[in-house]
Formats: structure tokens, sequence, C-alpha cells
């Protein structure tokens, strides 16, 4: 019994260092670190994920995204490498901040969501995103710290139309690509490397002019416009739409965007025999404009661009005044398509908000973008860009289907807008 007590100490230890040798064999290689770290998508933005996949993948339909066999795909391979470098100039503070605050969101949000799925091409995509404040100055200062300093292969933005105005220029100039968020038609045409994101002047202006004449049967409007450059061309083209339609102008009248009282210019509008009111501007004014003109007594019906769809309007008039009033938009938040639904679906889930149209323009600004660099083969090379956008036909996004030529740098039709209107104190979507 004394000489079998060492035999099995013996045994015991070799026991327990064959598990210690057999748990070291099973184990892996670390994995080395990149600078990028790699998240995987929650499941709300699992569908907007899919979206961000080359033009030719998100036309797919989206049910094919939610079966079970996709679901369980392995993560995808964290982009490595340099990252591309996309600019954007959004005004987040100011006065254009209910629309540059949610394209802020969308691009910051998109950027996880790309570079949880592989990146572009392979590569991580990094969005120098800043803050212009609506200030002309400040956008030509920040365009020119984005392709000096930051050295970017293309801008998204800016809104304000005197500021995209000078920026463009200056991207046109030193040849980078840049997909501004305004709908100043003018602005892209003659130009190369300058394309526009959203729906410009003469498709809102259709959708408009066609709901008043057609729908509410109202031939005699008023215009009330921003005296800045948006405005004023937003005012031209309403009203050579509606005459275009056999419709009568009866009166036109502006207001300076710091204005708080406007009821000089209501009262002539209200006594110009007007059966229907169009505002083209930012809020706040027109949300105070409608007030005031409830205030007035008048009780016309009252639509306009898509700057003002946005619930800052609704806060700013109050449910009783802005009861009724129409905006286009591109964004359908009530019955999304499958696109859209890819925006809304991660955006409410992170941000807890439904969001309003300026955040389409941050998501497909980017997405072409992203889209463009794939279709060149993983070029960032100016060149390659421009052709890329030309080179993405079909491309479905959240405001709509986009063919990019060399003679429309725009690329969407007014049918993919619609028409919202203020019930019960929040923006529905009306049946086209």
């Amino acid at each position: 019994m004394r000489r079998s007590r060492p035999l099995g100490i013996a045994i015991a230890l070799l026991v327990v260092l064959s598990l210690v040798l057999s748990a070291c064999a099973g184990q892996a290689a670390p994995t080395p670190t990149t600078t990028t770290k790699e998240a995987k998508p929650t499941e709300a933005a699992k569908p907007a994920a899919e979206a961000t996949k080359p033009a030719a993948e998100a036309t797919k339909p989206a049910a094919a995204a939610t079966k079970p066999a996709e679901a369980a795909k392995p993560a995808a391979k964290a982009p490595s490498g340099e990252p591309i470098k996309i600019g954007a100039i959004f005004p987040f503070t100011g006065r254009y901040a209910p629309m540059g605050d949610p394209m802020k969101k969308t691009a910051e949000m998109l950027q996880e969501m790309i570079n949880s799925n592989g990146g572009i091409s392979g590569r991580p995509l990094q969005l120098v995103i800043y803050d212009d404040e609506g200030d002309q100055a400040k956008s030509l200062q920040l365009a020119d710290k984005l392709i000096s300093q930051d050295k970017v292969v293309a801008i998204v933005g800016p809104v304000p139309t005197a500021n995209a105005q000078a920026v463009t220029e200056v991207a046109e100039r030193n040849k980078v690509p840049i997909l501004y968020s305004n709908p100043t038609a003018s602005i892209w045409q003659g130009k190369k490397y300058v394309f526009e994101i959203n729906h410009d002047d003469t498709m809102q202006a259709e959708a408009v002019i066609n709901y008043l004449d057609k729908k509410l049967g109202k031939k005699n409007i008023a215009i009330l416009h921003d005296a800045n450059p948006y405005g004023t061309f937003g005012q031209q083209v309403v009203k050579a739409m509606a005459e275009k339609r056999g419709m009568k102008v009866v009166a036109i009248e502006k207001y300076g965007g710091e204005d708080r009282d406007v009821t000089p210019q209501l009262t002539k509008i209200k006594n110009s025999g007007a059966d229907a009111m169009v505002i083209w501007g930012v809020n706040p004014v027109p949300g105070i404009a409608v007030k005031q003109l409830r205030q007035l007594g008048s009780t016309i019906p009252v639509a306009g661009s898509d700057a003002f769809y946005s619930p800052v309007f609704i806060e700013t008039a109050g449910n009783e005044a802005a009861e009724g009033t129409v905006s286009v938009t591109a964004l359908n938040t009530d019955t999304p398509d499958a696109e859209q639904a890819a925006l809304l679906t991660p955006y409410k889930a992170k941000y807890n908000a439904v969001p309003p149209p300026f955040a389409a323009f941050a998501w497909d600004g980017i997405n072409l973008l992203k889209a463009a660099i794939e279709k060149s083969g993983g070029k960032t090379d100016s060149e390659s860009i421009v052709q890329g956008l030309y080179g993405v036909k079909g491309f479905k996004g959240a405001m709509g289907v986009r063919n990019f030529t060399e003679q429309d740098h725009n690329g969407l039709s007014a049918d993919s807008l619609t028409i919202a209107q203020v019930k019960g104190g929040k923006w529905v979507m009306l049946p086209k």
C-alpha cells in the first residue's frame, strides 16, 4: 500500500497535465486589432445595412434580406486599410438646425452601419462632418478645409442656397465631387463634379400646384416666400408653374428669415382674393405665418415646399392653426417602401424619433457615393467617382429611383414625391 500511493499521485498529475495541454491546443490565436472597430448591427439596423451594399444588391426586394438563411450569415469582415474620407457640411446649429441635425444623425448612424458591414470596397468609411451654422462664409472655410487639409474624396452638403452656390464653385474648381442638399437646380447646371441630392424646386412646385389645382380646385393663389435666394428662386418657379396651369397669382409677398411678425404681408394676401397660399421658406417663419394668418380670420388652405415639413412647423403654428396645411416630402413615413424603411427603422431605434425628409438627403447622398466608389472598383479619384455616379443606374434610395446622366445631375422625378398634411397635430401622408 505504501508503494501504490506515489504511483497514484503520478497518474493524477499526468491526467491534469493532459487536460491543460488539450485546452491550450483548442484556444484560438488572438485577432490583430485595427483602427476601426467592428460592431455588429442591431436587429433594427439590419434592413438598412442591406441597403448599403452596391446598387445591384440594394435593388433586391426587401423580403430577401429577412430570410432566416440571411440572418444566419457570418458577420461581415471588418474593413481595413486607409479610410475613405467623405466630407459633410450640415447646419446642425442655428436657424437651419431642424434640417441639419437629422442629417448629421443619419450620417453618423450610416457610417456605423457601413463599417459594420465591411466598409466601402473593404475599406473603412470615415466621415468628416462640420457645422456651418447656415453661414455662407463659414461654409466656404469648411469646404476649403475639407479639400486642402482633410483630403476628402467627396462632399455631401451644404443646405442653404447661398452656401451651396459658393461651396459647389470651390468643389468644381478643385475637381472634388459634391452632392449638395438644396433644391436649386441651377447650381449644378454646367458643372461636371456637382450633383443635387433632393428634388429640385420645379418638381416640388409641380407637386404643390397639382394638389391645389386638381385636388382642391383652387385658381387664385398667393405666394409668401423667404427673401433669401432659396425663397426667391422658389417663388419664381411656383409662379411660372401656376400660370402654366392657368392659375392666377394674385399676390406675392416676402419676409426676412429673422422676422417674427408677418401680419402686414398676410393682411395684403387676405385682401387679395387668394383662395390658397403657397409658402416657400424654412422654419420657423412658415409656422409663424400660418398662425398669424388664422388669427386674421383667413381659412384658405396653405401648401409649401419640403423645407418646412417638420415637427417644428406644427409646434410653432400650434395644432389648431397648422391643421390641414400640406407640404411635399420625399420620405413617406406612414407607408414606406423597402428603401425608405431601411432608413426609418434604424433611425427610430437609435434616436426614438421619426426622421424628417432631410435625413433622406444624408442617407441617399452617402449611399450614392458608396455605390459609385464600389461601381468603379474601389477607385476614389474624382473621375472614377463621377463615372461611378453615372454608372449607378436605377439607384433605389429613400428619395426614389435615381438615374444620373451627364445632362441630368439630379436624376429624380416628381412622381416620387408625396403630399403630407397636418392632421391631429402630426404629419400624415396623403394617398397619391
